[in-house]
């Protein structure tokens, strides 16, 4: 399956209190980051929403797709990026996430097998949690995705309720793989440059 890869971009960072995607983590932008793993899984990268930011120089060579409705949150940008891209497998991705890799993206396209999605799935204490943004999508889904929208059924989660999806479960070391930066406390933690 060829797949493309659409970067969550959108987003007013309201509990950072600043463009999420900016923060540093090592020597690169959290946005960066999460681009050069996508530009290693996928065929393509794709900004995914209208950024609240200047886009680093480094990643303005690509695309930039708009939500077809602004302010609807990450099914917003995967109704953009699933109407871009019809016929491909659709990596959908946070901007924030420090520790993620090409590598874990693969096992979201080795794992959907005959499902309209996969996302992985992590364990802490007796909670499982799933992580619908870092997740593969099939094109195939739009309507089901524009159903969810007009109903107004704006959450993720509500979303995957209404597919048939692969659940990948990752090891608490693999974990980290899809942790994400929501606020100052999660970078300051992670010794991540605010």
């Amino acid at each position: 399956m060829e797949l493309s890869a659409g970067i969550l971009i959108g987003g007013a960072s309201s509990r950072m209190g600043r463009p999420k995607a900016l923060l540093r983590a090592g020597n690169a932008a959290l946005i960066e980051r999460v681009c050069a793993a996508a530009g290693a899984a996928a065929g393509e990268t794709l900004l995914i929403g209208e950024p609240p930011f200047e886009v680093p120089q480094s990643l303005r060579h690509l695309p930039v797709i708009p939500d077809a409705t602004p302010g609807l949150g990450p099914i917003g940008g995967l109704e953009a990026l699933l109407a871009a891209r019809p016929d491909r497998g659709c990596l959908l991705l946070a901007c924030d996430m420090p520790n993620v890799t090409a590598g874990l993206l693969s096992r979201l396209a080795d794992g959907i097998g005959e499902a309209e999605a996969a996302v992985f799935v992590t364990a802490g204490g007796n909670v499982r949690r799933a992580h619908p943004c870092c997740g593969l999508y099939r094109g195939g889904i739009l309507p089901k995705v524009r159903w969810a929208i007009a109903a107004r059924r704006l959450g993720m989660m509500k979303l995957l309720e209404g597919l048939r999806v692969s659940m990948i479960e990752l090891s608490e070391g693999e974990a980290r793989g899809v942790e994400n930066w929501n606020r100052p406390e999660d970078a300051a933690s992670a010794g991540g440059a605010l």
